[in-house]
């Protein structure tokens, strides 16, 4: 019983592996090499449908990108070539970062200018309100008309000051 257990599970491996084996020639990608800048700047371009960040070799949405990429590079088809066909296909949202031009140039000035105008606002407001606060010379206490006074004040807080030192 034993035996044909392992006999069955041998067949089923051996199944499995001549699948894999006959896809990977019906599709003609086996000696595609992957590694290649062109294939992996394509493959980082895109977003493959919110898996571009997964691993490859786990995900399976990510596995048939990389095959067709692969198969249009395979036919002559260069980096640009691929990137046109998928965001005429799909659009832009199929890339990870959308081009700057046009109106999405303007989503990524936008942040920087409110930032940079916010900064300023803060800026003139701190000066507005720095002009408006009254000057140390003019506190009634050192004025020339209250100068006796003051002198009695400084004169209480220095007494005051020495019998806690």
């Amino acid at each position: 019983m034993k035996r044909l257990g392992q006999i069955i599970l041998m067949s089923l491996l051996i199944f499995a592996g001549l699948t894999v084996f006959a896809f990977a020639e019906e599709t003609g990608i086996k000696d595609f090499d992957f590694s290649r800048p062109d294939f992996q700047a394509v493959v980082s371009m895109l977003s493959m449908e919110g898996h571009g960040t997964h691993d490859v070799s786990n995900c399976s949405v990510k596995q048939i990108y990389y095959d067709e990429i692969a198969e249009m590079m395979q036919k002559g088809m260069t980096k640009d070539d691929v990137i046109a066909y998928y965001v005429d296909n799909l659009g832009e949202q199929v890339l990870q970062a959308p081009p700057q031009k046009g109106f999405n140039l303007t989503l990524w000035i936008t942040p920087f200018v409110i930032l940079l105008l916010a900064a300023l606002l803060i800026i003139l407001l701190m000066k507005k309100w720095k002009k408006g606060s009254m000057p140390i010379a003019e506190d009634p206490f050192l004025s020339g008309a209250a100068e006796t006074e003051a002198e009695i004040v400084s004169s209480m807080i220095e007494a005051e000051r020495k019998k806690y030192l």
